[in-house]
């Protein structure tokens, strides 16, 4: 049997942490599992994954600015290098697939991991991008483009429900789905909730994510807001590469990355959780029914978009980074509410698929 290539984007680690259900399953079914990533995502997966073949894929590296009206600003100026990107890492997919025997692609997000000869799948929730602003203006040929980039892989897995809204709205819910258009449920790392203890350890937990310079300035605004208490406050810092444990006050810890047993128990040990609307984090938050507040990335207009599509829902609540900022550690205590899951996650859907899949090699 030939093996499996699976390769995330590389904007910070929620594209890898989704793929592990996919990983695991494929495993399950007797799959040769090669993994393929760059930055954090290759340190995600040599720590979770030390004994699979693991390729060092390099990817474009995004950037938002700092403060102002223009926080897309550089994602613009760089669209030019990110086509080069797509075109290089095609090129080295082709050399890949002959040196690795690989027979079957599935990339999350990375549009130039395609081959015209071998089974190519795409995971994504973004099949209706979303813009602010009066970069609204060049939305449609931004989705005209983003379709285009659709065109060569053979199907496109969508993590989410197919039943609107579904976790992710309008964004993965177009008008029209073509049959290679296919949902496979929300994709999360954790497999059961993890309701917080009688009386957690933990006052806060906040979880921080994305990529540079916003990962660093909202831990920074987060050591601001815990340093000196009266809260006691784990910072997580997604940084699966590291492994430090920093004390910065009585109050304080930060921690670098940890295993997805003790991130589990830190959750439960935790009594508010304070993270990005990144995607795959909702999904874990479904996953694991916990609530949380939620700080939509400046400039991110997925994260708004997500922010505001579960501004309703009991089980987060929504502030601006600004907003963060001023305000004191008590605003983002959520009052406890009994957490309803209207729609279940159902695994067999994406055995069916990885069965399938396995059927072709």
């Amino acid at each position: 049997m030939k093996k499996v290539l699976i390769a995330p984007l590389n904007w910070g680690i929620g594209h890898a942490t989704r793929c592990v259900p996919i990983i695991e399953m494929l495993m399950g079914l007797g799959a040769e599992v090669v993994l393929a990533g760059h930055g954090l995502v290759y340190d995600f997966f040599n720590n979770r994954y030390p004994g699979l073949e693991l390729i060092m894929l390099p990817g474009h590296i995004v950037s938002y600015q700092t403060r102002g009206r223009r926080l897309m600003l550089p994602v613009v100026k760089g669209l030019p290098g990110y086509a080069l990107s797509l075109y290089k890492e095609h090129q080295i997919l082709k050399n890949l697939v002959t040196t690795h025997k690989i027979g079957f692609i599935i990339s999350d997000n990375r549009y130039g991991l395609w081959h015209p000869d071998i089974p190519s799948v795409l995971i994504t929730h973004q099949i209706k991008v979303r813009i602010n602003g009066l970069w609204k203006l060049g939305l449609p040929m931004v989705r005209m483009t983003t379709h285009w980039f659709f065109h060569p892989f053979d199907e496109i897995w969508i993590p989410d429900y197919a039943p609107q809204p579904g976790l992710a709205g309008q964004l993965s819910h177009p008008r029209h789905t073509p049959n290679k258009f296919k949902y496979i449920g929300p994709l999360s790392r954790f497999d059961k909730p993890a309701p917080k203890l009688p009386h957690p350890q933990y006052d806060f937990l906040a979880l921080v994510s994305g990529p540079e310079p916003q990962r660093t300035i909202f831990e920074n605004i987060l050591i601001r807001l815990f340093h000196s208490g009266p809260y006691k406050t784990i910072i997580l810092r997604g940084l699966p590469g590291h492994a430090d444990i920093i004390r910065k006050s009585p109050y304080l810890t930060l921690i670098s990355h940890l295993p997805d047993d003790q991130f589990y128990d830190l959750v439960r040990n935790s009594a508010q959780i304070i993270c990005r609307p990144g995607y795959s984090t909702l999904m874990d938050l479904m996953a694991l029914q916990r609530q949380a507040v939620l700080v939509p990335t400046p400039g991110q207009p997925e994260q708004e978009y997500l922010a505001s599509l579960h501004r309703t829902n009991s089980q987060f609540r929504v502030f601006s980074q600004k907003e963060i900022e001023i305000l004191p550690p008590q605003a983002f205590i959520m009052p406890e509410t009994s957490l309803v899951e209207t729609q279940k996650y159902n695994p067999e859907i994406l055995e069916k698929t990885c069965s399938t899949l396995l059927k072709i090699l």
